[in-house]
């Protein structure tokens, strides 16, 4: 009866050590993809790509192929405006054109600058944003950074630093390269960080602007801005700026930002219509942004008193349960009328003792019924294990030494237990 005994402890023992050496392994990180309603209706939508993303709280609201690459045409400028931005703090300050900056532009759209004039600064960056001329985006990649190649090279680099994952760059204006493209996501990513800038908060809620002479223009050249007025045309609410563009291969693309109902949000739908003259990127963003105007709103939830369940440490014999919990207020972006409710997504169920005091980190998520609509980071504290005997195996050779070495001693212990007992002759 003993003997059956220890055969069942050593056992279980064994397969506790076996079960927690998997699940310390990690964590499966969970997104929301967004609300399946907004997700119908992009899916009714002309653009092939959509991606609508709550600045605020990272909240994805829609997301159709928003992940795959696209063409992104002139929402390429973001990228060369708000480099621009960063680079100069006199924003009256001339650039000489240089015949570099107008050369090899086929028939991308143009101020019409020649070699020797002096725009200013500002003149650059809204004729880029309103008129989107590659010239001055070139003559801003030159006056930034020297050389076109180089200022290229710096926007891949911000790229990468501002968490744009899939996207390459190969020319300042978002003319049509093979290798230039990205995804609906990364440009809701490039948005975002323009629209934290004040200068270009207060550059893209401009609707018109007046250049300084050039030699074409030699009364100066006003600007009106196409996206603001295709905004008002189609009545996107909310409507706080943004880049249209357009090539054969991209069809016509938008990034815009606007803020409704508590809501901070980018819109990107990309490859939309191929014809030119068309304007269905904005009609597509309008039934974005008024579906979500009239029936999604900021709602901010209390997790305080959630109950998550708990992280069990395998402590030896013996198993300690620590709480989940989280405390505050969070913003989710939800239907008016829902019934949101906060729970565990993703979170290991137990983990081996340590040394050393650490963190684990897991997810709980808002859920509108059975739908996951948004995630958010947790972290519970585990305190180090006490036991010298265990500590001195992790610091000889880390966790997997402690469990091999426990269940080798199990392993001896068993095979005393179950030895045949000696005859006489």
């Amino acid at each position: 009866m003993y003997n059956e005994y220890m055969t069942k402890l050593g056992k279980k023992l064994a397969a506790v050590m076996m079960a927690a050496m998997i699940l310390v392994t990690g964590i499966k990180p969970v997104k929301a993809e967004g609300y399946p309603a907004v997700n119908g209706t992009a899916e009714t939508l002309a653009s092939d790509f959509v991606y609508v993303l709550d600045f605020d709280n990272g909240q994805v609201l829609a997301d159709k192929k928003g992940t795959e690459k696209m063409y992104p045409a002139s929402m390429t400028k973001l990228m060369t405006v708000i480099l621009a931005m960063e680079h100069w703090d006199d924003w009256n300050e001339y650039v000489k054109i240089t015949q570099v900056m107008v050369d090899d532009l086929g028939d991308a759209t143009v101020v019409g600058f020649w070699a020797d004039d002096l725009p200013t600064v500002r003149d650059l960056i809204y004729s880029s944003m309103m008129l989107s001329a590659a010239d001055s985006t070139n003559a801003i990649a030159v006056g930034v950074s020297g050389s076109i190649p180089a200022f290229v090279e710096l926007m891949n680099t911000k790229a990468k630093e501002i968490g744009m994952k899939n996207t390459h760059f190969t020319n300042t204006s978002g003319m049509h390269d093979e290798n230039h493209y990205s995804t609906c996501e990364d440009i809701a990513v490039l948005l975002k960080y323009c629209a934290e800038n004040e200068d270009f908060r207060n550059a893209a809620s401009q609707t018109s602007y007046h250049m300084t002479p050039c030699t074409v223009y030699p009364d100066g050249l006003d600007l009106d801005s196409s996206a603001w007025y295709y905004a008002n045309q189609y009545s996107i609410p909310g409507f706080r700026g943004g880049k249209a563009g357009y090539t054969g291969k991209a069809g016509h693309c938008l990034a815009a930002w606007c803020r409704f109902n508590g809501m901070n949000i980018g819109i990107v739908t990309a490859h939309a219509d191929t014809d030119y003259y068309a304007a269905t990127h904005f009609e597509d963003t309008a039934v974005i942004a008024k579906k979500l105007y009239a029936e999604y709103e900021r709602k901010d939830m209390d997790v305080s008193t959630g109950d998550f369940g708990t992280l069990r440490v395998h402590r030896l014999l013996t198993n300690e349960e620590i709480p989940i919990r989280e405390e505050g207020i969070f913003p989710v972006d939800a239907p008016k009328e829902a019934e949101l409710t906060f729970k565990r997504v993703s979170f290991p169920e137990g983990v081996m003792p340590s040394s050393k005091e650490r963190t684990i980190t897991g997810t709980i998520g808002a859920f509108e019924k059975d739908t996951l609509v948004y995630t958010m980071e947790v972290s519970v504290r585990v305190p180090a294990q006490t036991n010298k005997a265990v500590n001195i195996l992790t610091a000889v050779g880390g966790l997997p030494t402690v469990l091999f070495a426990l269940l080798g001693l199990i392993l001896g212990v068993l095979k005393l237990v179950n030895r045949p007992a000696d005859r006489e002759e």
